[in-house]
């Protein structure tokens, strides 16, 4: 079954033999807020969901890395389809506008998708990346697209805590944001007393000097800092501003702002929630060879000392074997 809740630790969506239920979990005031806003005590029953967030890929062919270029483009090596015991070359799309720090150097085992249409300049999507951990390979999200489908997935089963209620889901939604009326929102959502909500959707990939720890953005980007800015002032209006964090990490247990990275962005977020502008919330997203599964929300702190509090809590607290 799936199991969903806003929690001080995490929220569990559990998939088993893709069929779900729901319970009922309570949590407590805490003095960890991983969203920002302080935490009432409170009891919360999610709606029951019918069918997993999952995302299936189809054609799936393994390879290795060869090189990444122009940010929007791969080389990979795979195996000749006419002969196994041969490699081939190919290009595929890189769907990522990020660095891709950690995840796109040579040799890297990664996964792509093939694609039968004819008027597609390339045919192979690269989807996943499995980087290197000393002992293991963690599991990465490269397909940044895949991150929005995974949340329109979680809203059309009204699992977002919280807005349970808000039932009507549109994408793309333009001329709502005053300060760049061109701009469009990754989603509105509306309730039937026509109250609606914002939501931006982050793709999350990069990690931080922490293990378990996530960190965004993996770049300068002027283009989250607007999305912050305009959220923050819809907040302050009469509609509610939403930011979802979907973490394509296998190794993921918390996220943070990247203030090594881009202070502005950093900023202008830590104030949107200090100011309770804008509502955080972090899932995280399971890749694997052949899909990719939107597993629990993970928590979201501000500062990176906030976050390695919790995760040493976390650790203390875990039963000895």
């Amino acid at each position: 079954g799936v199991y969903g809740c806003r929690s001080n630790s995490s929220c569990i969506l559990k998939s088993v033999n893709l069929k779900l239920s729901l319970k009922s979990v309570g949590f407590i005031q805490s003095s960890l807020s991983f969203t920002g806003f302080p935490m009432k005590k409170r009891a919360l029953t999610c709606n029951s969901l019918q069918n997993p967030v999952k995302i299936e890929f189809d054609d799936v062919i393994k390879g290795v890395l060869i090189k990444r270029y122009k940010r929007f483009l791969a080389d990979v090596s795979i195996s000749d389809e006419s002969n196994q015991n041969n490699n081939t070359i190919v290009t595929a799309h890189t769907p990522n506008p990020g660095r891709m720090t950690g995840y796109a150097d040579p040799n890297t085992p990664v996964v792509l998708t093939k694609s039968n249409n004819p008027n597609r300049k390339l045919k192979y999507t690269w989807q996943v990346a499995y980087e290197s951990n000393e002992s293991e390979l963690i599991g990465v999200g490269v397909n940044t697209q895949n991150a929005n489908a995974l949340i329109e997935q979680l809203l059309k089963i009204n699992g977002l805590p919280g807005f349970e209620d808000y039932t009507r889901v549109q994408r793309e939604v333009s001329n709502v944001y005053k300060k760049d009326p061109r701009s469009r929102v990754d989603f509105m959502i509306t309730n039937e007393e026509n109250l609606s909500a914002l939501v931006e959707v982050k793709s999350v990939t990069m990690k931080g000097s922490k293990d378990g720890i996530t960190i965004f953005p993996d770049c300068v980007s002027k283009r989250a800092r607007n999305h912050i800015l305009s959220l923050a002032e819809s907040g302050n209006q009469s509609m509610k501003s939403i930011l979802v964090f979907c973490v394509q990490r296998s190794d993921a247990k918390v996220v943070i702002p990247a203030w090594e990275i881009d202070v502005e962005f950093c900023t202008a977020l830590q104030n949107a929630v200090e100011s309770n502008l804008i509502q955080v919330f972090a899932y995280q997203a399971i890749p694997s060879d052949h899909s990719i599964l939107l597993t629990h929300e993970i928590p979201f702190f501000v500062q990176e000392h906030q976050a390695m509090e919790y995760l040493n809590n976390t650790i203390s607290k875990r039963p000895k074997v």
